[in-house]
């Protein structure tokens, strides 16, 4: 792996790449056939100080690059496997947008629970009371002065995890107006 990702592999693929990108959509992937013929890629840079030391030969990859996230995933078999052939190369593009999917769902829930954390520093240290709470009236953030009027126990409390009002009728007027 750590040949196949390094500075010199790239260095050594880009020319070939560059050539050949406007061919190359993003998602779908690309097999090696389509860029070098056989005896062309044996006498490349590439093969020779790269792939061939892996005892790999023919190679299919997809990759994908926009402003927030760059993901190439390639993979390599030896020349007795043969060709990678259209079924597993649409397979392979298949899984590549699951995968895709994933980390951008992962990307955006970083940067909400990010957002969401910072959010929560700034209410906890509001001198006000504040609170932010859950579709189920759970509270999930306070601020200190508003965790004292609930520890006062002086018409709210949280009971079972949830924001109550001093009788049930209030209880139903409060979760009415939230």
């Amino acid at each position: 792996v750590a040949r196949f990702s390094s500075p010199e592999a790239m260095s050594l693929l880009a020319p070939h790449l560059h050539s050949h990108s406007g061919t190359m959509a993003p998602g779908s992937a690309s097999v090696q056939e389509l860029i070098f013929t056989d005896d062309v890629f044996e006498r490349t840079g590439f093969y020779n100080e790269i792939v061939r030391p892996a005892k790999m030969f023919y190679g299919t990859g997809v990759f994908h690059h926009s402003p927030d996230l760059a993901l190439n995933i390639s993979v390599c078999r030896t020349r007795k496997q043969g060709h990678f052939t259209s079924d597993e190369s649409r397979t392979f593009e298949h899984l590549f947008a699951h995968l895709k999917r994933a980390i951008e769902l992962h990307q955006r829930l970083r940067v909400s629970d990010e957002r969401a954390a910072g959010l929560g520093v700034i209410i906890e240290r509001l001198e006000v009371p504040a609170m932010v709470l859950d579709a189920a009236n759970r509270p999930l953030i306070v601020s200190a002065s508003a965790q004292e009027i609930l520890r006062r126990g002086d018409g709210l409390t949280v009971q079972f995890g949830a924001l109550l009002a001093a009788t049930p009728a209030l209880t139903a007027q409060l979760r009415d107006a939230l």
